[in-house]
Parts: structure tokens; sequence; C-alpha cells
């Protein structure tokens, strides 16, 4: 007897990771959770349908008939994503002869493209120097100490990766032909609905040394990926991953898109790959004494340097362009931002649309921020009288303001005000120096805590609120194997309020 394809498409989708779809993209960019024990990871977006096995044996459900068959193909075309590295001979050559080949037509199938691997763009280290020679070079002008330095460095060359399709060592290669490629596969998709796009990130290297772009590469690059998003190939784009080097970037690609396009956009995640510079990354603050709020901004004070994209395209000073470009998403149920330089939350001018329950799985790394913006994006739109649709939450690495609030106001209203709450990940989390709660954290390069705050202060419930919604996290899962700093049966009295 056959069964109806609905359970048939049930059976199959068993074959997914149920804990599927959060906390942020691959690789160190990936939202680390440290529980004491164990570093485990979780995902904000999937690459894959599922591991190698499970796509095996879902591969041999196939066999047993054709309406399994069917099921399995609709599955694969909805999950599986096609990956085109264009600065790998073996991707390349493989997308060339799909592209260009008699079953091209097979390319209206795909629904999920990532664009990654440009590994080329990132073609050599530059180091500053900042002597007396250097100095007396500029003598006379209207120049600071970091202007000195920023004006004094050599390049030194990067050797590619060995499967490459470059076989020189260039401070800038040609890409003329993976970029038409590019181009012609824009021309013959159809109906992409999930696009992924990592450019490679960047670090400040030893002493006054940086990672640096291929700045001609980056704009033709970008400019080919702008072609694709006003394409008709991406009018039915639902899900958006980009992975930039500057904030500026993120405005020139939302750009591209249309309003309406960016109306039709649910699922947003934006994560800034270059972290070159004063702040830039968590581990800086080893050299950066007493850089306790991240807004370090002097190069020689630091002693980590900026990559040329950040010199030309400063992450913080371009940030508004991300901002406007998050706030014209107006139909949103997800949304990711993952800073290496601090940003603002209080520039974004974002509100759910009349009538909606708001966001469902937010993440938030490297921001200041204040309460009541955090708070913001956790609530549904102004006059509803249904509560807020949050179900996943991560913020990592979030500074409070000296006035900003208190993170139990944002801990409270999780608990408190939303029902669907089902995974909640608070990683590093502080106050500005400047705050009344703010807890000093003399190695913040390894020193770990969910939450920094002064637990002396009066009337302090930051830590035991958070502790709640760990418990209640443990609870709703039915399991203490998420992660959560908690166990069940260490409260204090029985009789507690979650």
């Amino acid at each position: 007897m056959a069964f109806p394809s609905e359970i048939v498409d049930l059976i199959l989708y068993g074959s997914l990771d149920s804990w599927e779809d959060f906390t942020a993209t691959s690789g160190r960019h990936t939202v680390g959770v440290w529980d004491g024990r164990h570093y485990y990871e979780t995902k904000f977006y999937r690459k894959d349908v599922c591991d190698a096995e499970s796509f095996i044996s879902l591969l041999s459900c196939r066999l047993v008939s054709r309406q399994w068959d069917f099921s399995v193909c609709r599955l694969l075309q909805k999950h599986q994503w096609w990956n085109l590295h264009l600065d790998k001979n073996s991707t390349f050559q493989r997308a060339a002869s799909c592209i260009e080949g008699e079953d091209s037509g097979s390319l209206k199938l795909i629904r999920n493209l990532c664009l990654d691997e440009m590994a080329d763009l990132r073609t050599f280290s530059r180091i500053y120097s900042y002597d007396n020679e250097d100095v007396s070079r500029f003598e006379g002008q209207d120049m600071d100490d970091d202007d000195i330095l920023l004006n004094s460095y050599v390049d030194q060359i990067t050797a590619v990766d060995r499967r490459s399709t470059r076989t020189d060592f260039e401070l800038h290669y040609d890409k003329g032909e993976e970029l038409g490629l590019l181009r012609r596969l824009f021309d013959k998709l159809t109906n992409v609905e999930r696009l992924r796009v990592e450019f490679p990130g960047a670090e400040s290297e030893n002493e006054l040394q940086a990672q640096c772009y291929d700045m001609q590469g980056v704009e033709e690059v970008v400019a080919t990926i702008q072609y694709g998003l006003r394409s008709p190939a991406l009018h039915h784009l639902v899900d958006l991953s980009l992975s930039l080097p500057s904030t500026w970037h993120v405005g020139q690609l939302g750009s591209a898109l249309s309003q309406d396009a960016r109306d039709r956009l649910c699922h947003l995640q934006l994560v800034i790959v270059d972290e070159t510079g004063p702040s830039g990354s968590l581990s800086y603050t080893l050299g950066e004494d007493g850089n306790d709020n991240g807004d370090m901004t002097s190069v020689l004070e630091s002693s980590y340097a900026p990559s040329n994209v950040q010199v030309a395209y400063p992450n913080r000073e371009h940030q508004a362009e991300l901002w406007r470009f998050v706030a014209s998403c107006r139909n949103l149920e997800s949304l990711a931002i993952e800073a290496t330089h601090y940003l603002q939350l209080e520039q974004l001018d974002w509100s759910p649309p009349l009538g909606s329950r708001g966001l469902k799985n937010i993440l938030m790394r490297r921001m200041w921020a204040s309460a009541s913006s955090i708070r913001r994006l956790l609530s549904t739109s102004s006059g509803s009288k249904t509560r807020p649709a949050v179900r996943r939450v991560v913020l990592d690495d979030v500074k409070i303001y000296a006035d900003g609030g208190n993170w139990e106001v944002v801990f409270n209203h999780l608990r408190t005000n939303c029902p669907d709450l089902e995974l909640v990940r608070a990683e590093q989390l502080s106050y500005f120096s400047e705050h009344p709660r703010y807890a000093h954290n003399n190695r913040p390069w390894e020193n770990f805590a969910n939450v920094w705050t002064a637990d002396n202060a009066e009337d302090n419930n930051d830590t035991s609120y958070l502790h709640m919604i760990n418990k209640m996290m443990i609870q709703r899962s039915g399991s203490s194997g998420r992660g959560y700093p908690v166990f069940l049966d260490d409260w204090e009295s029985e009789d507690e309020e979650w």
C-alpha cells in the first residue's frame, strides 16, 4: 500500500537534523560555546542537507519506489547547496562544463547558491613602520603620528593556495574569465531562494602588519554579485547571507536589491570578516592594555595595523550603510549581524511590520547597545496585543552603555514575555567601564563568563535572571545536553520562580 506523499515527506525530513539553523557561519566566525567542559558549535545557516552518511542513506531511499524517488529529489532540490569556488581549479572546471554543456538546463533546479573560497582576493600583507626616518620624511606637513604610520609601509605578496587557478604571484589577478562565467550563471539560473556570499577574512599579523585585499579584484567581484542580485534569477530570494570585508560593502550589495526584493527577504545574515586594526578582535586586547570598551582607534598605540580596506572604509565610520540596509528589510524573521569592530545597535531603526509578532531568530555579535535597543529586537510591532515570536537568541560580546540600562531587563523580557523561546546563548556579555555594574575582565582574550556583572551591586538580578532562562531552556528541551551552564537540581530553593 502506498503512503500519501505528505507521509513520505515527513519520513524523509526525519533524516535532517531537527536542531538546525542557528547560531552562525562556519569556520572561525562560528559562535562557539564553552560550557566549562566542552567547546562546541551550532549553526545559523546550513550549507548541507545532512552529513555524508545520512546523505547516502537519503539517496538510497530513492530506490523504494517512484513516489519515494520523487520526494527525495524534491527534498534535495529544496535543501542542497550548490557551492561555486571560483579560485579552485576543480570546481571552476566543473562549473564551466555545467554552464556551457548540454545539461545546462539542470541549473534551473538550483535553489541554494553559495559563492565562497575567494582566497585570491587577499593577495598581500602590508608591513608598516614608524621611526625617525619616517617622521622626518613628513616634517612640516599637517599629519599626526597615525597618518605618518599609514603612509610608511612595504607590501609583501602572499603565496596562493596549491589548488588555486593561479600559477603566479601577483597583487592583482585577472578574474575576467571567472567573473564572466559567474554572470553567465546568473543569466541561466531561474529560481534562487537562498544566496550565500563569503569573502575571505583579514587579520592583523605580528606588530604593525596586516593582511590586505586586492582592491580592484574586490570591486570587480562586488560588481558581479550586484549584477546577480539585480537579475531575474534572484527575484525569489528569501534567504541572504553576506560575509564581507567592510560595512561599506554591505551598503554596496544591499543597494543592488530593489525594495520589493528586500520585502521578500525572511532571513538575513551579515558578517564582517575584516578584523584588522585597533579593537578589531577580542584577541587584540592582549596587546591593547586598558582597552576595556573596545573603542581604541590609535594604530600606533594599539600596534594592530589596519588592512587597505579598513584604511579606505573603516567599519565603524561606514556602519550607517549596514544599518540602513537592515532597516529596509521590513519582513525579516531571522536577523544575524556579526561584527569585528564594535558596531552601534542604537543606529538600527527597524521595527516589525504592523500586526507582526516580530523576529523569530536573532544573533548579535560584537555590539555596543542599550537594553532598550536589544529589547526592541525581541518585541512585537507597536500596539500589537500578541506576544513576541522569538524562538532563538544568541548574544555574543555585546556591551551595554554606561547609561544604557541593565542586562536583567533583557533577560526578564525573554523569561516572561517570549513563550516560544527554545534556545538562548549569552556569551561574554558586559557593560562599559563607566557603568555601575561594570565588572573588570583582566584577561578578556581567554577569561569566559556568560555575563560580566558586579554581583555585589545592590538589587542586581543579571546573573539570577539568566540562570532562570537557562533552567527554563533545559526544561523545555527535555535535556541538559545543550550545553547550558546550569543543572536542574542546583536551585537553592525548590519553590524559586523560573
